[in-house]
């Protein structure tokens, strides 16, 4: 079973092109317009766009069965760079789930 990401790269679409979906270390598809969906199996992710030191920063999701799950990407504008690559620098990703998302296994406690 899968559910869908779909990818809101919103205002941001053009400089965000073409950049790899890059889901649990997968590439599952590359950035096309303003939203593209990617197939991603049920459970936590950890998902970016880009490759290497040309990455966002890192957002953890949870997906259920036929779940769509969005994510949007955001600039940063503080200027501080939480992590990721250059792209990280500059985009953070959000996840906003469909459904309540059960306790993070790695999570602190």
């Amino acid at each position: 079973m899968t559910a869908i990401v779909r990818v809101d790269l919103g205002l941001h679409a053009a400089e965000l092109a073409n950049q790899p979906i890059i889901v649990n270390g997968e590439e599952l598809g590359r950035t096309r317009g303003a939203v593209t969906d990617v197939e991603v199996g049920p459970g936590w992710s950890i998902i970016v766009l880009g490759h290497g030191w040309d990455q966002t920063a890192p957002a953890r999701f949870h997906a259920y069965d036929h779940d769509i799950v969005e994510v949007s990407a955001d600039r940063f504008e503080e200027g501080v760079v939480p992590g990721g690559g250059l792209l990280g620098g500059r985009f953070a990703l959000h996840v906003t789930h469909p459904q309540p998302t059960p306790p993070d296994p790695e999570a602190p406690a």
